[in-house]
This record gives structure tokens, C-alpha cells and sequence, in this order.
């Protein structure tokens, strides 16, 4: 280790202690003299690093595409004869409906009559691309669970993540879950009041 001194203008030391650290490898210019030595051409060498390029950009858009198709992309409206978990949160049974909020679309709000709760979310591949729109509940016991969200036609759809009260209801009513599914239908979002 080496130590330095360094002075500024308004006469105020400060003491830095460097350690000798490997100089950073730069992997373009190992790339390139790679290439250079088994006798490509500079032209051949841009060309295929324009197209990993290319093909890099295009893995990312597909991503970014593959993502977006399961978002709701207005609301979702649903009834349930029976209460259920949501998060942390046990709802009534009621006419309930599932909007995306604006700034993060993995959030989603269920809202129905005096209830209003933020959903937390990832994204999920449904077994077979889902021919409608439905919401669907884990069942323990008598206790319902609001799991999984599928869009028609989407290849994506979303699943609620696991709260503390989901592991309380499968702990305390044992046994696997069964599955409940409700029918959705898609509804325009209504406009903002002026």
C-alpha cells in the first residue's frame, strides 16, 4: 500500500491510503486483438460486433415486450359469494374491481364497496394460454386466497405474492390447496372527472 497526500486550495488535508488493485480489463480491446490475431479483418470484426449488438437489443425489447403483454390494461370486474384474502387483508364477499395503478403496473388496486387494497405482484405463465379473462383462489378449508390473475389470449398474467396471512390460513387449515376460479370481464377505465 501506498499513502498520498493531497492538498487542496483552502489548505485542508485529506490522508487516502490506495491499495494496489489489478487494472481493469478491457474486454473490447481483447475482443478485437483476439480477432486480429487469427488473421480477420477489421471489417469482418465490426460486422460481427455490430450484429451481437443488434441481437443483445433485440433480446431486451422482446423482454420488455413479453412483460407489458400481461398487463390489465384497463380494469377487471369479478364477483365472489365468499370472502377472501388479499395480502394481509380478508374482504367480504361482493362485486369487486382490479385496476392497474399508473406508476408501477405490477401494483394493482381491487377496489369494491367500502374496500380498497394495493396488490403486490409478479409475473406468471399460465399451463395453457387462458381462453377468458378470470381470477383465481387458493381454497384451505373455508378460506379463499386471492392467487393468480390471467388475461385472454395473454402467455402472462400475474400472481399475488405471499403475504403473512396466506402462510397463517395454509398452516392452520393443513393440506394442499384446491383451486377456485372466477370469470372476469374486461371494463374501460372510466374518465378522470374535470
Amino acid at each position: 500500500m501506498r499513502a498520498r497526500q493531497l492538498c487542496a486550495s483552502t489548505h485542508c488535508c485529506v490522508r487516502t491510503v490506495e491499495s494496489i488493485v489489478p487494472r481493469k480489463v478491457d474486454f473490447t480491446a481483447v475482443y478485437v486483438s483476439t480477432r486480429l490475431a487469427v488473421g480477420w479483418s477489421v471489417e469482418k470484426i465490426m460486422t460481427s460486433s455490430f450484429r451481437l449488438n443488434v441481437l443483445a437489443a433485440g433480446i431486451v425489447l422482446l423482454a420488455g415486450v413479453h412483460d407489458a403483454s400481461a398487463q390489465i390494461e384497463n380494469q377487471l370486474d369479478f364477483t365472489t359469494s365468499f370472502a377472501f384474502t388479499v395480502g394481509n387483508t380478508t374482504v367480504p364477499a361482493g362485486r369487486y374491481t382490479i385496476t392497474p395503478v399508473e406508476d408501477d403496473p405490477w401494483v394493482l388496486e381491487l377496489k369494491g364497496g367500502r374496500t380498497s387494497v394495493l396488490i403486490e405482484t409478479l409475473s406468471a405463465t399460465p399451463e395453457e394460454v387462458p381462453s377468458k379473462d378470470e381470477i383465481v383462489f387458493q381454497r384451505y378449508g373455508d378460506q379463499y386466497v386471492l392467487k393468480n390473475i390471467w388475461t385472454e389470449g395473454s402467455g402472462t398474467g400475474y400472481v399475488t405474492e405471499t403475504a403473512v396471512r396466506e402462510e397463517h390460513i395454509s398452516r392452520h387449515h393443513g393440506g394442499a390447496p384446491s383451486e377456485s376460479r372466477v370469470a372476469a370481464h374486461k371494463r374501460a377505465k372510466k374518465p378522470a372527472k374535470v
